[in-house]
């Protein structure tokens, strides 16, 4: 359902970044251990969509902070469902 929604293998999808949800969790795996976590404010961060790959409830996504820089890491899983809006460059 989440991939239908945010356009995974849609050959017509573009791209659109997105702010996350403050609460968000970013990780290196599709998981939610703690081992994972990749040590980023989620309120710094964007997400280039539509999503790299979708692995059950979780999205990989390429990050930027908020000057849609790229950032390390370059990709990060997150719950399909942290998408907050779409985002527009200052």
């Amino acid at each position: 359902m989440w991939g239908v929604l945010l356009g995974l293998g849609s050959p017509n999808a573009h791209a659109v970044t997105y702010t996350l949800h403050r609460s968000t969790i970013l990780t290196s795996q599709p998981s939610f251990e703690m081992r994972y976590r990749v040590e980023l404010d989620p309120l710094d961060v964007t997400v280039k969509g539509p999503a790299r790959e979708q692995n059950g409830q979780f999205c990989l996504y390429e990050l930027m902070n908020r000057r849609l820089e790229p950032i390390e890491p370059k990709l990060a899983w997150t719950p399909c469902y942290s998408i907050d809006k779409v985002f527009s460059a200052p």
